[in-house]
């Protein structure tokens, strides 16, 4: 049920949201995801000149490579769209175990003879017994989460959860807290957890997706803003910063970032690093997430570590190479209107939760429900762009070697 979230290098989030529907939100299962797509284009290129649309991009799902003389911008912009849309799907992954657990039939029958209504508009408390080895090792063999469904008439308008995975067994912790709000067709979604990882670090991350739904429950529009924090000591962190646009045919990303690596070498300075890119996407309105790949695009940015100043790139999808003159390249016009971001100079401070997000896993449990850790993973591994535990981080800079 626990995933592992880990921030090597130079990385960004960003995050999407969409799913279920203002009229077609009437269960659990039909609650909107981060990652779902948007199904509206949102219009031409914005380019003075078109030069090329791309045709197959570079797909997020893989390990794809960057070269000498490939687009740095391209790279960057790959870099940090991936990990960001990763992250952002670990909130859609616990919702995912959480729905597989609890409308299993196994569970539902338990919370039926339990007297249990999980749509009475009630905090529930329910424990968790993995049967096919705990994701928390040794450490919490009981899990707890507490949920809360609100619905208006026979549509859901709230949902409300939060899940205690860390700490151990007579003393859990809170990690995580997943709220949905859905008025008619506005959609709110937040997404917040804190806990430490594998590298010694503690990862802090919150996120709001809000967006509108047409009645199939399709998101048409969606705009997201995350803060993240990843902090080990004063010589290793990353904090961040970001705005997050998706649409059905483009990605738009403005965001900043302030970061140190000291553990990389001696001599390791803090990067500051500011961006303004939008990029063509592939399939997006494919609801496998693996489907998604980034084609044409332009970027405005500054990164400390490799140039100095301001510096901007437009390239091609298909052959990752940078377009010369950039102004000749998809989005360039908009690119070249917007203004870059002032980096986040500052980090999440506590656990990252609001006094009304937090919950100290206290309170009798109502029943316990049986989670198939296999299973689980199985049903809800296609939610994710990269493993857990695992990181496809690029080393644009090495491996483009532009020297901007």
């Amino acid at each position: 049920m626990k995933k592992v979230l880990v921030l090597l290098g130079v990385t960004i989030i960003l995050a999407s949201c969409s799913g279920g529907g203002g009229s077609g939100v009437s269960g659990l299962d039909k609650l909107p995801r981060m990652t779902s797509p948007v199904i509206l284009a949102s219009g031409a290129s914005s380019s003075s000149v078109k030069v090329s649309a791309a045709t197959t991009g570079l797909t997020f799902w893989g390990t794809p490579t960057f070269a000498h003389g490939d687009s740095r911008a391209m790279c960057e912009m790959f870099n940090l769209s991936r990990d960001s849309l990763n992250k952002a799907a670990a909130g859609d992954k616990t919702l995912c175990y959480m729905q597989t657990t609890v409308l299993s039939d196994a569970n539902k029958g338990t919370m039926t003879s339990s007297g249990l209504d999980m749509y009475d508009g009630k905090d529930h408390i329910l424990t968790l017994s993995f049967v096919s080895g705990s994701p928390n090792g040794s450490l919490n063999l009981a899990p707890k989460m507490k949920f809360k469904i609100v619905k208006d008439g026979d549509k859901i308008k709230e949902f409300k959860m939060f899940m205690c995975m860390g700490g151990s067994t007579a003393t859990p912790t809170q990690t995580e807290y997943l709220h949905q709000i859905i008025e008619g067709e506005n959609v709110t979604i937040v997404s917040k957890n804190s806990e430490v990882d594998p590298m010694g670090g503690t990862w802090k991350g919150n996120f709001e997706a809000t967006g509108k739904i047409n009645g199939e429950g399709q998101f048409t529009e969606k705009e997201i803003t995350a803060h993240t924090d990843w902090t080990k000591d004063t010589s290793n962190y990353n904090y961040q910063n970001v705005t997050f646009n998706q649409y059905a045919d483009r990605l738009k990303l403005v965001g900043g970032q302030v970061g140190k690596c000291g553990s990389c070498g001696s001599g390791a300075s803090e990067y500051v690093n500011n961006m303004y890119a939008e990029m063509q996407l592939l399939n997006g309105t494919n609801t496998d997430i693996h489907q998604l790949a980034i084609g044409d695009g332009s970027a405005k940015y500054s990164f400390s570590m490799g140039m100095s100043g301001t510096s901007n790139e437009s390239w091609l999808g298909n052959t990752k190479k940078a377009v010369t003159p950039w102004t000749s390249g998809d989005y360039y016009s908009a690119v070249n209107a917007g203004a870059l971001p002032a980096a986040n100079a500052a980090g999440i401070s506590g656990t990252g939760f609001a006094a009304d997000e937090i919950w100290d896993c206290s309170g009798t449990s109502e029943a316990t429900m049986i989670v198939d850790q296999d299973a689980i993973e199985a049903s809800c591994s296609n939610v994710m762009l990269v493993p857990d535990n695992g990181n496809n981080w690029i080393d644009c800079w090495t491996d483009t070697n532009v020297p901007i």
